[in-house]
């Protein structure tokens, strides 16, 4: 549970309030911790944190601005939230695309997007988790894991 006195040390790592907020900063942080920690779905949240979908859109915000980034390594850095992973696995697949789907065209028959390995993309998953993907990227085909 993030309480005010510890609140109120990271404070500064949040961004300026823009006008009237629903959900305080507060608020909306201690919501996003009990998502991630209960693992819940957002629209499972408890009505105390208010809408589900305000604390959703500020959680996505703060994600691509760095915000969360910022937070997390000064609660980790202060011992606060311990986040440890026991298990991580790493799989891939290849997926392979029509020739409409990669760019073909239709008077030649040729791509530009036709790698070595022919119309294929590679996907890579880290996972900790049947249910909690880390990492994910995509490759072309005939790369190697």
């Amino acid at each position: 549970e993030l309480t005010k006195a510890v609140y109120e040390r990271i404070a500064h790592l949040m961004p300026k309030p823009r006008g009237k907020l629903e959900i305080s900063h507060y608020d909306a942080l201690r919501a996003i911790l009990y998502v991630a920690e209960q693992g819940c779905k957002w629209r499972a949240l408890p009505k105390e944190f208010g809408k589900w979908h305000t604390v959703y859109t500020r959680m996505n915000r703060w994600s691509k601005n760095g915000v969360l980034d910022r937070v997390f390594s000064a609660l980790q850095g202060e011992g606060i939230v311990r986040v440890t992973v026991e298990v991580m696995g790493l799989d891939s697949t290849s997926v392979k695309v029509h020739p409409d789907g990669c760019g073909a065209q239709k008077k030649t028959g040729r791509s530009a997007w036709v790698f070595q390995g022919g119309n294929t993309t590679k996907l890579h998953l880290v996972a900790a988790n049947d249910k909690t993907a880390v990492g994910l990227m995509l490759s072309p085909g005939q790369l190697h894991d």
